[in-house]
């Protein structure tokens, strides 16, 4: 899975057979390496809980202005 380019060497392994693989994979555009713009999968995690939490955040702000708002038109 790795050498068509659709599974990932995990980032903390040692095993130079599969970073090697990946690199390859990587060079060639297979699979998820098609697209310019991939990110291993640890990282896309990474980034998605950055996001939802600033979209919890702010949702959670709105919440809390619109019941000022309330109380104060009380």
């Amino acid at each position: 899975m790795i050498r068509s380019g659709y599974a990932c060497n995990y980032k903390y392994s040692k095993g130079k057979y599969y970073i090697k693989l990946q690199e390859k994979a990587k060079a060639d555009k297979r699979g998820l390496w098609k697209d310019n713009n991939a990110v291993d999968p640890w990282q896309w995690r990474k980034e998605k809980r950055i996001l939802d939490l600033k979209i919890y955040s702010k949702l959670r702000l709105k919440e809390f202005l619109n019941i000022l708002m309330i109380i104060n038109h009380s």
